[in-house]
């Protein structure tokens, strides 16, 4: 199903048919309607890198002059060049 060890979870989809912003939208929705979360959203914060998880847990999000976000959990919603952000997938 994936050449990636240590996957925790796959989508599996006809080509073509994932839309990040849709995708994005609805896992907003869900975590702005749970009575637990603490979901943080952050916009026009372009990703240069992500490093992680660190000895604490945390990922490290490089967003350039915006600043370095840290979390425990990172989506990553793209549909192209995701090699950039995650090496693994330069061979993919």
């Amino acid at each position: 199903m994936t050449r990636l060890k240590g996957t925790l979870q796959v989508n599996r989809i006809p080509a073509g048919s994932w839309h990040p912003h849709r995708g994005v939208t609805a896992i907003l929705r869900l975590a702005l309607e749970s009575k637990t979360s603490n979901m943080q959203f952050f916009s026009w914060a372009p990703v240069a890198s992500v490093d992680g998880p660190g000895p604490d847990g945390l990922f490290s999000v490089d967003c350039g002059a915006r600043g370095t976000v840290r979390a425990r959990k990172v989506i990553i919603a793209t549909n192209a060049y995701t090699r950039h952000l995650i090496p693994e997938f330069g061979t993919k």
